[in-house]
């Protein structure tokens, strides 16, 4: 994995968010861990340790650093909110 010691806003997109929803609901332990500290996002051992994460962030760059930078946001969102709306709100 690339270092991500710089967490920019990154290029998100619908189809992101939904792939990274997805991996959430394929790996409920590591999602957990995430909703119970958003930060660990950050963690670059944490991501190596969890070998999934790890794959998902370097196929999704983009889109990992834009939930680097605001894990809070990512990983606390309604998943009611349809991900194109979700999109409209981090744009306000």
């Amino acid at each position: 994995m690339e270092n991500r010691s710089r967490y920019s806003c990154g290029t998100i997109n619908q189809r992101s968010i939904l792939s990274f929803e997805s991996f959430l609901d394929n790996n409920p332990e590591t999602a957990r861990r995430l909703y119970e500290n958003p930060e660990l996002i950050k963690d670059r051992q944490f991501a190596r340790n969890n070998t999934a994460l790890n794959d998902w962030m370097d196929n999704h760059s983009q889109a990992a650093d834009a939930i680097q930078a605001n894990p809070h946001k990512f990983l606390w969102r309604e998943r009611k909110t349809g991900a194109a709306d979700f999109l409209q709100q981090l744009l306000k």
